[in-house]
């Protein structure tokens, strides 16, 4: 048999149950809108952009570039024919425009293929290089060699040639080996397309038969 007191006797104890139940999730419910919170958060810088701008930035390095105003290119080439009609080329590993005289253009590692009127060819190598392109000459400058293959090697530091003709000229000393003997001279000149050549100032060679020096005008 049931009273009418009894229904909110049971009402209490239930929200008191219910109070308990809260009590003791309170500190998770809290935790769990904290976290709730921060993904909001992160979502809003996220989305905003700058979540990215609150990162560490690791540091670009860029890379230098040599000679920035200067047109610059690797392995050149330069090819042609000169007045004999014969073909020239001319190589380089690196080359650039000057940035002060369009005509002029500097290379590094140059080797040149040339070939005399009658068509014998012969290579002119050097460390570096100057191709002035309106008058088609070329200053070179260390380790210079010139070398035409059952004739002769020459040794020089610097020298000048004309690519349209195949003039050469150099007023450092030079050193030549040739068939059966070597000489050695302060200057060098070659002149009709390579077929004549002249050594100049204190001229000294030294033949498989003997030795002889002297000095040309």
């Amino acid at each position: 048999m049931s009273s009418l007191t009894d229904g909110p006797a049971h009402g209490h104890e239930r929200a008191l149950r219910r109070a308990i139940l809260l009590s003791r999730l309170a500190p998770y419910l809290s935790w769990a809108a904290g976290f709730a919170g921060v993904g909001l958060v992160v979502l809003f810088l996220i989305q905003a952009g700058l979540f990215a701008n609150l990162m560490p930035q690791a540091d670009l390095t860029l890379p230098t570039i040599e000679k920035p105003k200067q047109i610059t290119s690797e392995e050149v080439t330069l090819a042609g024919t000169d007045k004999s009609d014969q073909p020239y080329h001319i190589t380089a590993t690196r080359g650039w425009q000057d940035k002060d005289r369009s005509e002029l253009y500097h290379m590094e590692k140059m080797a040149a293929k040339l070939r005399r009127p009658s068509g014998e060819p012969y290579d002119v190598t050097a460390e570096r290089a100057t191709y002035n392109d309106k008058e088609k000459g070329l200053d070179l400058e260390g380790s210079v060699v010139i070398a035409e293959p059952g004739r002769f090697t020459a040794r020089m530091e610097r020298a000048h040639v004309k690519v349209e003709d195949k003039n050469l000229s150099s007023n450092s000393p030079v050193d030549v080996e040739l068939g059966g003997g070597k000489i050695h001279a302060n200057g060098l000149e070659m002149t009709n397309g390579g077929n004549n050549i002249f050594f100049l100032n204190g001229v000294k060679a030294s033949f498989t038969t003997g030795t002889k020096e002297g000095a040309t005008p």
